[in-house]
């Protein structure tokens, strides 16, 4: 169930509008992935009739880790291509169907056709008629809790817990405005009711201002200073 919980708030955030996203959603979405990835390792362990590569490919990749570092500078809903993918569809289809294969002519033919298709077809409106359909089964789900780390899997997971948070420094964050200790569990800030936004930071980034390499190499700054601060922590404490 929290492999299928963490895929459904991924599905959301990732086609949510423009206007929803925020560092809370950008915070959340990170740390959905990261149960995602933890929990479709532990629910499939290594599959039997093909590699682990290629069972955990390039889209397990994509999803788990460059999906949050891109919606860090730009909302994902505008790279959805599933109304293109169904043009690219309808245009081999014609092509194989209604045309003589000759390259000269294919191109025509097929826009042509597509278009008439579009402009007399039901199927233009089929893309908002499942987007509808959906929405309204996911308005049926429970409001979903703030995002937990529990503390076993801190325990049993503390490489890739501690790999995890060098990618998002907010959840070690100093003012702790985006996590807080609850029975050994670590439970971040980010659910439906928490405010989206902290004066304390951290700064929100678009594509218009800033860069998936800028943006990378801020937080590595960012981790480091982190790094020095807990070292000098622990210097004073004498630990």
């Amino acid at each position: 169930m929290q492999l299928i919980t963490s895929l459904t708030d991924i599905v959301h955030i990732c086609y949510s509008p423009y206007e929803s996203r925020s560092p809370k959603t950008i915070l959340r979405l990170y740390n959905q992935c990261f149960i995602f990835a933890i929990m479709s390792r532990t629910v499939f362990g290594i599959p039997s009739k093909m590699t682990a590569r290629k069972f955990f490919g390039s889209h397990f990749h994509s999803l788990t880790i460059h999906a949050p570092e891109s919606f860090r500078i730009f909302n994902l809903k505008s790279i959805v291509t599933e109304q293109e993918e169904r043009c690219v569809g309808d245009l081999r289809r014609v092509s194989e169907t209604t045309s003589n294969r000759q390259a000269g002519q294919i191109v025509d033919n097929a826009i042509m056709r597509v278009t008439t298709q579009q402009q007399f077809a039901y199927k233009q409106d089929s893309f908002p008629i499942q987007d509808s359909s959906i929405s309204k089964q996911a308005r049926l789900l429970p409001p979903r809790p703030r995002t937990t780390f529990s503390a076993d899997l801190i325990k049993n997971r503390s490489v890739l817990v501690s790999a995890h948070l060098k990618k998002d420094f907010r959840s070690l964050s100093v003012a702790r405005m985006w996590w807080m200790w609850e029975g050994g569990n670590v439970v971040f800030i980010d659910g439906p009711e928490d405010p989206p936004v902290h004066g304390e930071g951290p700064p929100f980034h678009n594509f218009r201002s800033s860069s998936l390499k800028k943006r990378l190499s801020y937080l590595q700054d960012i981790w480091i200073f982190i790094l020095d601060l807990l070292r000098m922590v622990c210097i004073d404490l004498g630990c």
